[in-house]
């Protein structure tokens, strides 16, 4: 960046954030935690926030004059521009109702100058022939990981009064119908179950191999993508190409085998041009993971713009620090976790079974059977498991038994579902 260019800024939007809490008589509770007075770019302005926060956090109410008394209280009334520049906020504000929005500028701008601090300082450090390039490397790393936890931590201290005033408001919108709802799978039985994947929650789908929990996972992005929810499905297990033709050609109604030969004839054509034309309308991406740890895969997360909704498959290849594959799994558990509350989006983490299910008669597993780390009980809120107890007659569709083993925001449930291994779709067959 050269000298005479102004880092990014937007002074308009920072007044006018001043002059929302002004003119509404508070902060809100949504807005006070996301905006520190450090993410301001004019001095001023920061310091006027921070003399609002002060307010806030002592109940007191928020006008001109308690901030005059505040500001002067400090000796920074002057400093600041005076009783004058406190009314020119109040002025620069068109609504209120977008102090949201203000403050999302803010932040915006507040990371992006950071990110071009930490870019001038690659760039000396990368001249820099003495120094190793993994450490180089690791630096940036390093900084841009600090620059996303100092957006988090800006978010992270909430008085019990203003979570009590979040919540009376989220009551009203919900009573009146304007709380988005959960990420609906397309199964009625988990939906009525789940209300939809909570935004922040990590849910876990525990199976043993060749059950179909990939083939559901990919069915319930597609189903999300289908609603116009951006989605992502981050595979471990399988090449995204290979995922894709599968999928594809069981949604076209033939098999895959069929596609891998050049077997297929004129109507298979047809459906599958038909079932390409649909997907390449859908907000859905496949993200190729081998070797890539949790925090890599966060970075090409936030790429996709208004994401809603993430499958992982699955948990235990994720790679990661650790001697041992608890070790390792224990500590991705709690990684996916975090990524989900910090990206305020649903995950789905697929997860493999022990061994130790097929031993026993009714082939029914549990939450002792989470392969390789009892942190993932932990960690989930929500915990699913599939079985099967009949053995696959060929392509002929058989039954899948599904329950909820562990579920933090809701009941407890169980069913059976008709699982078609030629299109790799699940459908409800009955509950219990």
């Amino acid at each position: 960046m050269t000298p005479d260019v102004l880092p990014p800024q937007d002074l308009d939007a920072e007044a006018a954030l001043l002059g929302a809490a002004l003119i509404d008589g508070r902060l809100k509770p949504e807005v006070a935690g996301r905006v520190a007075a450090s993410m301001f770019y004019r001095e001023a302005h920061g310091i006027v926030w921070q003399s609002l926060l002060n307010l806030h956090h002592r109940k007191e109410p928020i006008d001109l004059l308690t901030a005059q008394q505040a500001l002067a209280d400090r000796g920074m009334l002057e400093h600041v521009g005076g009783t004058e520049a406190l009314l020119g906020l109040t002025s620069a504000c068109a609504s209120a109702a977008n102090a949201m929005h203000y403050a999302e500028r803010v932040r915006e701008m507040a990371a992006r100058r950071y990110v071009i601090r930490c870019a001038q300082r690659t760039v000396e450090r990368a001249h820099d022939m003495e120094r190793p390039l993994v450490d180089t490397l690791g630096a940036m790393a390093d900084e841009a990981r600090k620059g996303m936890d100092g957006l988090r931590n800006a978010d992270s201290l909430h008085s019990l009064a203003d979570l009590a005033d979040a919540t009376h408001e989220y009551a009203e919108k919900a009573m009146e119908g304007e709380i988005e709802p959960g990420v609906a799978c397309g199964i009625p039985m988990i939906d009525r179950l789940t209300y939809g994947w909570m935004q922040g929650t990590m849910n876990i789908l525990a199976a043993r191999p060749a059950v179909g929990k990939t083939a559901m996972a990919m069915n319930w992005c597609l189903h999300a993508a289908s609603q116009k929810m951006p989605c992502a499905f981050v595979s471990y297990e399988m090449d995204p190409q290979v995922l894709a033709r599968r999928t594809m050609a069981a949604a076209s109604g033939f098999s895959y085998g069929k596609l891998r030969t050049g077997g297929m004839d004129q109507k298979d054509w047809q459906e599958l041009g038909f079932t390409a034309a649909t997907w390449s309308a859908l907000p859905m991406w496949i993200i190729d993971a081998v070797r890539m740890q949790v925090a890599d895969v966060e970075i090409v997360l936030r790429s996709i713009k208004d994401l809603r909704f993430v499958v992982i498959d699955y948990l235990q290849l994720i790679p990661g620090p650790g001697r041992t594959g608890y070790e390792r799994t224990s500590g991705n558990s709690g990684a996916v976790r975090e990524l989900a509350r910090v990206l305020r989006i649903p995950i789905v983490a697929l997860c493999q079974l022990s061994r130790a299910v097929e031993n026993r008669e009714d082939r029914e597993p549990d939450l002792c059977d989470l392969r390789e780390s009892g942190q993932i009980e932990q960690d989930a809120d929500t915990v699913m498991f599939l079985w099967r107890t009949t053995k696959p007659d060929g392509s002929e569709p058989y039954p899948v038994h599904m329950k909820f083993g562990k579920q933090r925001f809701g009941p407890l449930g169980r069913g059976t579902l008709t699982f078609d291994p030629k299109r790799l779709t699940f459908t409800e067959g009955g509950t219990q």
